[in-house]
């Protein structure tokens, strides 16, 4: 009698006849409430940012500057979660390979990074736009023509920065010897130069990360420092204006009060 292999003496022990596949979806209490907290996510990002995009687009009160800017972020964040979020929870909790096919590998890397960082970079303008209008009033503020053209050049920034992401994404099938493990191919960054592949990593991280918040820092805390701290220019004239009218009106009741007497 020939010896059995692991998976066949694994389902003789187990009474089943079909054999084990480390790469099957197992379905276990785990894998039920993160698909419970992957599809509430999933239903109130895009339903929740498909609210906004009516509420401004189906008014033309709230066609506004600023609602603009929100407009887009809303925009993004709605691509986030019918992108990034189905996505990533086949590829992290139901099966330990990418199901989707060698095209679908590029595509998704790159339009995943595309929206993160077109929601970085709505943030950033929007901060701008608040913090001109408050720290420089008497400038011009902005048209919606000129925010429209800042949504294209943010658009633009947001596809040309990721492009290297869609040129060395592929999917790449692990060598592994265990055969417990998953064979099948993952959708990776295949950049041979280790050097390389670390510089890029952080220039990523900078800019859709660290530059943003460097720059939403500075705008929002002289915002705040403007507002909150430091005197409105012209409070002191406009008190001891007040005081002036305040007195003047005494002297002229009682020059009033004097006549009449």
């Amino acid at each position: 009698m020939e010896p059995l292999h692991d998976g066949t003496l694994n389902s003789a022990l187990n009474g089943s006849d079909t054999l084990y596949d480390p790469c099957d979806v197992v379905f276990t209490i785990v894998n039920i409430i993160w698909m419970m907290m992957y599809s509430l996510l999933f239903f109130v990002a895009v339903g929740g940012n498909f609210l906004v995009c009516c509420v401004i687009l189906g008014q033309e009160r709230m066609r506004t500057v600023t609602n603009f800017f929100l407009l887009n972020l809303a925009i993004g964040d709605m691509a986030k979660g019918l992108i990034c979020i189905p996505f990533t929870f086949v590829v992290n909790v139901l099966v330990p390979y990418w199901p989707f096919g060698d095209f679908m590998c590029p595509f998704v890397t790159y339009t995943q990074a595309v929206v993160v960082f077109l929601s970085a970079f709505t943030l950033v303008a929007m901060s701008f736009d608040r913090y001109v209008a408050i720290i420089h009033p008497l400038r011009p503020k902005l048209t919606s023509k000129k925010a429209l053209l800042t949504i294209i050049f943010v658009w633009i920034l947001a596809l040309l920065v990721p492009l290297p992401t869609v040129l060395k994404s592929r999917v790449m099938n692990p060598y592994i010897n265990d055969t417990k493990e998953c064979q099948r191919g993952l959708c990776q960054e295949m950049i041979q130069d280790r050097h390389l592949a670390y510089m890029y990593s952080m220039a990523i991280m900078c800019i859709q990360y660290f530059v943003p918040l460097a720059v939403l820092m500075f705008t929002y805390s002289r915002i705040g420092y403007i507002i909150w701290i430091k005197r409105t220019p012209g409070e002191a004239e406009r008190r001891r204006d007040e005081r002036i009218a305040s007195s003047k009106r005494k002297v002229y009741t009682v020059m009033i009060k004097f006549y009449d007497s």
